[in-house]
């Protein structure tokens, strides 16, 4: 691959987080200097004292590509602190002077030499447009298959993203302007720490800005068996979801949607719920609080189903009867 030269301020800031992805690393690389640009641009590559060769890796690409590269070495683990010191490391590393951010963490990658130079494009065209997205394809690595069906799909409004997260974030590009200004709303209404990083940060610019989707995956996403959105550990997921809906709650007050608070507890409950039933697992969350603070569609009916999910015996007897059902059915 030949070495990339650029000259000047770079428009876009790519910021890469890392933490023992030394597998998949040079992959994620390769995918930001294979760029084809009218405009310099550079990647924040953060180390988080990684135990692999990903620190390795890092210096090699970044000896390699110097005007691209721009490496961070951790000594201690940042993410761990949960104290907002990772992203403040990313974003004082950036350029003061970029103009757009995309993201692509270390085990995920992109395919198409083409990606940054055409969202820039879109969002140079119509000064709106605060947020650009692609499809991605997904690869599940425990069985090294690609997903036939892509990932992504467009937002029609604040409401769509409310409903589901429509966005891969590896497929990202949007405003640094816009993220200043998310900076400064997080830090004025401090909340909860939240499980998702990226999901706050694209109801904020479904809120403000138009988004765009473009229908051409851009990059793959690595599906990994332990990552926090697909764990074997029912309440892993189910803290996961009640996070996502913790955001979606906040959203919902603080921006006067309070007609959706009621749909919006009724759909968390139902799926942990489900997830409890599917992994055959009890699930610990306060089903009376989220019943008393947002009320509930047949709040008896549901009432029963969480009584059920807490009880092993319960749990069985209850699948029997739903298999049994099915094939009665059939």
């Amino acid at each position: 691959m030949e070495k990339n030269s650029q000259q000047g301020v770079p428009l876009v800031s790519i910021q890469c987080l890392v933490y023992n992805h030394e597998p998949y690393l040079r992959q994620c690389l390769d995918g930001f200097v294979m760029q084809k640009t009218t405009f310099p641009f550079e990647a924040i590559v953060h180390d988080d004292a990684s135990t692999d060769g990903s620190a390795a890796i890092i210096r090699e690409y970044a000896e390699k590509y110097p005007d691209i590269i721009k490496p961070i070495y951790e000594t201690e683990n940042q993410y761990s602190k949960h104290d907002g010191s990772l992203w403040r490391i990313m974003d004082e590393a950036m350029h003061p002077d970029s103009k757009y951010i995309a993201l692509c963490e270390g085990d995920d990658y992109w395919t198409d030499p083409q990606k940054l130079q055409s969202q820039v494009a879109i969002m140079v065209a119509d000064k709106e447009i605060g947020l650009v997205h692609t499809a991605a394809i997904v690869y599940e690595q425990e069985n090294g298959l690609f997903l036939e069906k892509p990932w992504g799909w467009p937002i029609n409004s604040f409401e769509d993203e409310m409903i589901a997260n429509r966005l891969v974030t590896l497929t990202t590009c949007f405003r640094r302007q816009l993220y200043d200004s998310y900076k400064q709303f997080i830090e004025n209404h401090k909340h909860n720490v939240w499980k998702m990083g990226d999901y706050p940060l694209w109801l904020y610019l479904s809120y403000y800005s138009k988004t765009f989707f473009i229908e051409k995956p851009t990059g793959v996403y690595r599906l990994l068996k332990y990552s926090a959105s697909h764990h074997t550990d029912a309440q892993k997921l189910a803290d996961f979801e009640l996070s996502a809906y913790d955001i979606r709650f906040f959203y919902a007050k603080l921006f006067h949607y309070e007609h959706m608070l009621k749909y919006l507890a009724n759909d968390l409950v139902g799926k942990l719920i489900s997830l409890s039933m599917q992994k055959d697992q009890k699930i610990e969350y306060d089903f009376t609080g989220i019943k008393r603070e947002y009320g509930l569609n047949n709040p008896l009916k549901l009432q029963v189903l969480h009584n059920i999910t807490q009880n092993h015996f319960l749990r069985h007897m209850y699948m029997r009867y739903l298999r049994l059902r099915t094939r009665t059915k059939q």
